[in-house]
């Protein structure tokens, strides 16, 4: 009997999830829908030893595995020695060849006059590092935490651009990066290190340059292949970030921006953004309605954008408006995301508003009303959600 190619078999197994999950009632419960679905796998997985690869890949596919190397050392140690053991049975598919998604949790030190990374993460790098032969992984998570449990001797500290380089050695595959430095900014470096990055996530700004050993300045790029990125613009200090993308050469593959936390105050480092993008796809703008510095009303431009496909917007509820200046915020920016919908002469698919029920009510009548002139002037037609 002639057996199925293992692209179909993959298809049909991704495929037999997916039906699952839009069968089952919308308000199961998360963690009731992952058992289902892990259940799921291994009756798949019994249909013949062909499927057996196809459904294990499926399950770790869905299944974000976490390394914490500050908390979670005893659990380290466990899994380090299941690689050696692995390493023993050249027979059998390696653990690390299964694992597509990972979050690295590394634990940051505060000193007096330094911010250093304790020296255990390198030999955890540094074991994966060795078996590059198996481990593929495509997406990785980067968090940081305060490492609350004294501070080690200075012999068992590294500091950050050592780190950096070894887990962007670690991971060449990655092709999602997703950077959560909270509490250590610099991890934000990390997007820079990947040649084969395609999709990016990164909250507040970042520092797009440093010194080299002899003193002068390195300036970053972001990897030519890029294609989306989402941006939480929850940070003040976006002037160094601005400046930087002026100077930015064009990001050709790029397809899909998404910022959140957008304010007045952060157009024009979004507008930088889309200047680098020339064949944007899909722009998605998630408001904010709060602006410490009381910008006014500003316009994005999309006049340039030719390849527009979709135009999608958040607009907060505002809430109570107590005084004057939550009034200006207010309409700064339902003015801002009008004069951007008339900027979009070039939009050939859909504009979308999500919006909260709060803001249907008398006093934006008007501004619903413009909008809808707005949208009847685009020169093409266009779907509204």
């Amino acid at each position: 009997m002639p057996h199925l190619p293992a692209e179909i078999i993959d298809k049909l197994v991704g495929t037999a999830v997916q039906e699952y999950q839009h069968t089952c009632h919308e308000g199961t419960d998360s963690r009731c829908l992952e058992r289902g679905e892990e259940s799921l796998l291994p009756t798949l997985s019994l249909v013949s030893r062909n499927w057996l690869p196809a459904c294990r890949r499926e399950l770790f596919k869905r299944n974000n595995v976490v390394f914490d190397v500050g908390r979670g050392s005893r659990k380290i140690s466990d899994f380090l020695d299941i690689l050696r053991g692995s390493d023993q049975l050249p027979n059998l598919p390696h653990i690390l060849s299964f694992i597509v998604a990972i979050t690295l949790e590394v634990p940051v030190a505060w000193g007096a006059s330094f911010t250093r990374i304790p020296e255990e993460i390198f030999n955890f790098l540094d074991e994966l590092a060795k078996r590059k032969k198996f481990f593929r992984p495509r997406t990785l998570r980067v968090h940081d935490h305060p490492f609350r449990f004294g501070l080690p001797d200075q012999s068992g500290i590294c500091h950050w651009s050592d780190v950096i380089s070894a887990i962007s050695e670690t991971f060449p595959t990655v092709t999602q990066l997703h950077i959560y430095g909270e509490h250590y900014p610099k991890f934000h470096h990390l997007v820079f290190f990947f040649k084969e990055l395609q999709e990016l996530h990164v909250r507040d700004c970042w520092t797009p340059s440093s010194r080299n050993g002899d003193g002068s300045l390195h300036t970053y790029r972001f990897p030519k292949g890029l294609r989306a990125i989402q941006y939480d613009l929850s940070g003040n200090d976006l002037e160094t970030t601005l400046n930087w993308l002026r100077s930015h050469p064009p990001l050709r593959q790029m397809r899909r921006l998404l910022f959140k936390d957008v304010v007045p105050s952060s157009h024009t480092v979004i507008q930088a953004f889309i200047n680098i993008c020339p064949n944007l796809d899909t722009l998605c703008l998630s408001c904010f309605d709060e602006d410490e510095t009381e910008k006014t009303t500003s316009v994005i431009d999309l006049s340039h954008n030719k390849d527009l496909d979709r135009l999608y917007f958040y607009i907060p509820g505002f809430g109570f408006t107590y005084s004057d200046s939550d009034s200006v915020r207010k309409e700064a920016l339902l003015k801002t995301i009008l004069l951007t919908v008339r900027t979009a002469t070039s939009l050939r698919g859909s504009l979308e508003f999500l919006a909260d029920a709060r803001l249907f009510d008398e006093g934006t009548i008007n501004w619903w009303y413009s909008l809808g002139e707005a949208i009847s002037a685009l020169p093409q037609d266009v779907v509204i959600k």
